[in-house]
């Protein structure tokens, strides 16, 4: 079930460059392959409003190649504290001599009463190779009773053809979105109720399948589990969270298999991304097995894992260590991140600062 806006695919093609490993642990909490249901207001979390983010890493491009880059994330707000936009820029040096840039913008409208309207993004880069790319997306949302009721994306790649993608939202008289429409690929997914509690799911594809995911949650209403078949494989997904609500152990099988899984460690102190919300006001979440982890506190350490050859066990595939320095408010001023491989060699670092606005 692959309900990914444009908004997201001009993010990945700013973020997902050469060495995407080594920039997605850099960037900590941001990247957690997880979701919750956590509060759509990005003015909710106390403190420290994050502005500026730099980082610094060094790895391997190949067993001959290695790297260095320097990244500079900038966040700007409206006077409401809505995240009007932000700027990202990654410079690569190799230690051949060649280099790579790549930068990205994004600035949000929003109207009088915090709702987003409008989503502008920019992405560019130069490779290795001396190659170019350029891909921009908008982003326009439509609201109903203080509900998203339609997002339409227009989407374009290098000057070619400009692609339309439109999602729909339809909500029951409790205010629950029981249908969501991708318009493009003509899936509908519906959503049955019993007061707030889910009951029912049901995914109709373009050929008129229909599939009815098995799904769990916790008394938190935290997915713990989703098992759903496609035309060729079973895919189940397994999650386990700290007091906090942050996803502490992540599992996929497939047809009953291990395949991957990871482990998180935190600490108790503010995450530098607690005011950005993956929700913004208006917005729903729509069901899936896909998740979004909240953003409370910094990421300590990750082990990442791979099914065994007989699919019954996991085997340790790499791993992450943070280690941090904090304000007094609670929020890390420095940080720095290093991976290693299955047999505990170092493989690459990086570090990074914080800079940040209205700290008590």
């Amino acid at each position: 079930m692959n309900k990914v806006s444009i908004f997201y695919i001009a993010l990945t093609n700013l973020r997902i460059f050469r060495n995407t490993y080594a920039l997605l642990v850099g960037l900590l909490v941001l990247t957690i392959n997880s979701c919750n249901e956590s509060d759509p207001s990005p003015s909710q979390a106390p403190g420290c409003t994050l502005v500026v983010r730099i980082s610094n890493s060094s790895g391997r491009e190949s067993p001959t190649v290695t790297y260095t880059r320097n990244s500079k994330f900038a966040y700007t707000y409206d006077e409401k504290g809505n995240e009007a936009g932000f700027t990202v820029n990654h410079n690569y040096n190799y230690s051949d001599g060649t280099t790579a840039v790549h930068s990205g913008t994004s600035t949000n409208q929003y109207d009088d009463e915090g709702f987003l309207l409008r989503s502008v993004n920019q992405s560019s880069g130069t490779e290795r190779d001396k190659t170019t790319s350029f891909s921009t997306s908008d982003q326009k949302h439509t609201y109903e009773n203080e509900r998203l009721v339609k997002t339409v994306s227009e989407y374009t790649y290098n000057g070619g053809a400009k692609q339309t993608y439109t999602y729909l939202y339809e909500y029951n008289a409790e205010g629950n979105v029981s249908k969501f429409t991708d318009v493009n690929s003509n899936e509908v997914t519906a959503i049955e109720y019993n007061g707030k509690s889910i009951l029912k799911i049901t995914n109709v594809d373009a050929k008129g399948v229909s599939r009815s995911p098995f799904y769990e949650y916790n008394s938190k209403g935290l997915l713990v589990k989703w098992i759903e078949t496609d035309e060729t494989y079973t895919y189940e997904y397994r999650y386990t969270y700290n007091d906090a609500g942050q996803v502490t152990r992540q599992e996929r099988y497939i047809d009953g298999k291990t395949n991957f899984a990871s482990t998180s460690e935190y600490d108790a102190k503010q995450s530098p991304y607690a005011k950005q919300s993956p929700y913004h006001k208006g917005h729903p979440v729509v069901p899936s097995e896909n998740i979004t982890n909240v953003r409370k506190n910094n990421v300590m350490r990750v082990m990442y894992y791979s099914g065994n050859a007989t699919g019954d066990g996991w085997e340790l595939s790499n791993s992450s260590i943070s280690v941090y320095e904090y304000n007094a408010s609670g929020f890390p001023v420095s940080g720095s991140v290093k991976q290693f491989d299955k047999d505990g060699m170092e493989t690459g670092t990086t570090s990074g600062t914080y800079e940040y606005k209205d700290c008590l």
